[in-house]
């Protein structure tokens, strides 16, 4: 391809062929979600400046030209757009990694192997007589066939397409319509930078190459309007008309020298109606182009080429083989590159990254509504009471987050609310069930020494006496436990301070009270003297505890068949920082290891008869005063407790 090196029209060229890339980058990256536009602008980065570099590299080292002209500058620029075109097909799901090796690739092999073919003086499509003035097919056939071979290789983008329902396809919301119509105006007088650029001193001049790319941008975007309006008569498809005015702009570029106003208009058109079939093709067969790169570029791109033989018959064959070979050779080349590339890395994100946005996952840049959307899947999945979404004050989004932060204190008082209420019913039905409980053991202990008396093994006056002693004791803490159940003291005042009580003297009570079911079940009750500090617990509430365990440890061994019928429990008790340190040990069964400390839980219980109540209100018991009951031990069975000292 021959070029004019006029010095004011090769600065205009330049300039706008510049201006180009910054329609391309506004157009493409208000066409995407939100939170992909930083990584799409930054791939049109990459398109112009690795691109061009790369081209010009190319340029020095195998084709000797240590200066740099015009001519190679141009063809720089045009391979910056052939390039472009790709990073909108695969917007939102190419990675910026291999899509840089991909731009390094093309520019160095795909597009100077086309350009050589075509418009070197020692071309064989050139020689064969194939014309193509400002890269119909060289720059915009190469970059949609570049363009649809990367969008076949890393797929649609997650949720485009049904995967049950064939003809199903989503439609993404664009970031921002007013920034891509505004990019697609700047392609447009870009565009013109292409014609001008290839004028040659036999052309027509630049008001003529002016006028025929405006009008067949003009007959495009009118074709597209007509379109919209006719799909859908209440609403208007803003994107048709944009796209469809580019696919006319491309496709003048092939032939702008050899048509009049009327042949201009009628190729935009053509271009526009190739765009929408190609369109739709794509779409049938399931290939997501996401800004519509290829349908614009490769059908008006196409059209383009075919349009140099408007009118010359012998001319359709050459210009058909033409664009068919760069198709075909930049089709090839690209999908053998990325499908060698893909099996050692990825092309793609996650599903994960994808739903994030690659502005996040690929360049650690969040959007405000991405992080505000990324705030609220969280909550939707784990509620945590007092987080509340990031306010950026006056934005848009800013608002939004406040609103939303308004409706979460609202939901926050009506749960708290309402899990007030079901803890009190809640500790109500602990309260009573646990009443019922403690009330076990002391009947037990009443029914034994009833069982007594009535078979005549309590004889002596002395032991009678004692008996009822013991009997009257029973009751009274009977009595206790009723009063406190009913008053609520046990879950809702505050706990009385005990003066405190021995703890040697409780335990001879535990065993007095369990002595006729220990010599039922052959069972060993044994305890350490101890007559050290007092504890600061009242002496029923100590004897509660112990009861409960030594209930549990009898219970349990008449459940478990395995055992021979004998148990021995033994306490050991010392003095450490003013706590009564004791070790309850027993050799029954035991407790599973995999339920560990979920013992103390309410209703849990590892016994067929149990009610899951005793050991949590002994927890309850012993913090309510300072100390605490843990779990040692299993199996065998190892609790210590820890009664603070007066």
């Amino acid at each position: 391809m021959r070029v004019l090196h006029e010095p004011t029209l090769f600065f205009l060229s330049i300039a706008l062929l510049l201006l180009l890339q910054a329609g391309f980058l506004l157009f493409e990256s208000g066409s995407v979600r939100e939170r992909n536009t930083f990584n799409t602008a930054a791939k049109n980065f990459c398109d112009f400046f690795v691109g061009t570099a790369t081209y010009l590299l190319f340029t020095v080292l195998f084709r000797g030209k240590v200066e740099i002209g015009p001519g190679s500058l141009v063809m720089a620029l045009f391979c910056a757009t052939a390039l472009t075109i790709a990073s909108g097909a695969v917007a939102e799901r190419f990675r910026i990694r291999p899509y840089l090796s991909l731009v390094i690739f093309s520019a160095a092999v795909t597009f100077p192997l086309i350009e050589n073919w075509a418009w070197a003086s020692e071309g064989w499509l050139n020689l064969m007589g194939f014309v193509d003035r400002a890269g119909a097919v060289v720059v915009h056939v190469t970059g949609g066939c570049v363009a649809l071979a990367a969008a076949m290789v890393v797929g649609p983008r997650t949720g485009r397409f049904s995967p049950t329902q064939r003809g199903v396809v989503a439609s993404f919301p664009s970031s921002n319509l007013v920034v891509s119509c505004f990019g697609c105006l700047l392609i447009v007088v870009g565009m013109l930078g292409f014609n001008t650029a290839s004028l040659t001193a036999e052309d027509p001049g630049v008001m003529a190459c002016t006028i025929v790319t405006l009008l067949a941008a003009l007959g495009g975007g009118a074709f597209g309007i007509v379109l919209s309006m006719s799909h859908s008569p209440t609403v208007t498809d803003v994107m048709r008309p944009c796209v469809c005015s580019l696919a006319g702009v491309v496709a003048i570029t092939g032939a702008f020298p050899f048509v009049n106003d009327v042949e201009a208009i009628c190729i935009g058109i053509l271009g526009a109606v190739a765009h929408e079939l190609v369109s739709r093709l794509l779409l049938r067969f399931r290939v997501d182009d996401a800004l519509q790169a290829v349908s614009v570029h490769l059908g008006g791109g196409a059209v383009g080429g075919l349009a140099v033989a408007w009118g010359v018959q012998e001319q359709l064959l050459v210009q058909l083989l033409g664009t068919v070979v760069v198709g075909s050779v930049a089709f090839g080349f690209t999908y053998l590159f990325l499908w060698v590339y893909g099996k050692f890395s990825l092309l793609r994100p996650t599903v994960a990254e994808e739903e994030l946005g690659l502005n996040l996952s690929e360049h650690n840049s969040p959007s405000l509504a991405d992080e505000l959307m990324t705030t609220m899947r969280q909550h939707s999945q784990k509620v945590v009471l007092g987080q509340r979404a990031r306010v950026e004050p006056h934005t848009t989004v800013g608002r939004i987050a406040e609103t939303y932060n308004g409706l979460l204190q609202e939901m926050e008082a009506s749960l708290t609310e309402k899990v007030e209420s079901i803890r009190e019913r809640d500790q109500s039905k602990i309260l009573y069930e646990s009443l019922l409980h403690d009330l076990r053991n002391p009947l037990q202990s009443l029914a034994g020494q009833a069982f007594q008396l009535e078979q005549g093994v309590v004889k002596e006056a002395a032991a009678v006496r004692s008996a009822g002693s013991f009997v009257e004791t029973q009751v009274r803490q009977m009595n206790t436990l009723i009063d406190a159940a009913l008053s609520g003291l046990r879950m809702k005042l505050p706990r009385q301070e005990s003066p405190g009580c021995d703890l040697h003297r409780a335990l001879q009570k535990v065993e007095a009270m369990f002595q006729f079911r220990l010599d039922q079940m052959h069972a060993v009750f044994s305890h350490s003297e101890f007559t050290g500090e007092t504890v600061r617990m009242s002496e029923a509430e100590v004897v509660r505890v112990f009861s409960n365990l030594l209930d549990n440890s009898l219970q349990a061994l008449k459940e478990n068949s395995q055992q021979k019928g004998s148990i021995a429990v033994s306490i050991e008790t010392q003095l450490s920082r003013n706590c009564v340190i004791c070790h309850y040990r027993d050799s029954g069964p035991g407790i599973p290891a995999e339920v560990g400390e979920q013992v103390f839980e309410a209703y849990l219980t590892t016994k067929r008869n149990g009610t899951g109540l005793g050991l949590a209100s002994c927890r309850r018991l012993l913090r309510e005063a300072g100390g605490d009951i843990v779990l040692v031990s299993g199996e065998p069975l190892h609790f210590q407790i820890s009664f603070p000292v007066v």
